[in-house]
């Protein structure tokens, strides 16, 4: 689903000449491995390596369509409290005339 989204947007900006921004949201643990406690990895391999896929996608796509003037950026949220909110992949798009 990702796929075909983001490259209808972007195949409609660069055939309308329209600039934008695609923002995606990642995690720290693209970059770090998290701890349960001192020398004790959280196991969560599966999770830490889709992230970093997200954020290698976000560099990759950022480096491609910067010479149509579409700018790819990532959030990667740390730690924090979090009541009953939900967190989860999220794509944000957004386009100036």
């Amino acid at each position: 689903m990702l796929k075909t989204d983001v490259l209808f947007f972007f195949r409609h900006w660069i055939d309308t000449h329209r600039k934008g921004s695609i923002v995606v949201t990642s995690s720290m643990s693209s970059q770090i491995i998290n701890q349960a406690a001192l020398n004790r990895p959280l196991t969560q391999v599966f999770y830490n390596s889709s992230k970093a896929a997200v954020s290698n996608l976000v560099k990759g796509l950022a480096a491609e369509w910067v010479g149509h003037g579409i700018r790819v950026n990532a959030i990667s949220p740390g730690y924090g409290k979090c009541f009953g909110f939900f967190s989860g992949f999220v794509l944000a798009i957004s386009w100036s005339s």
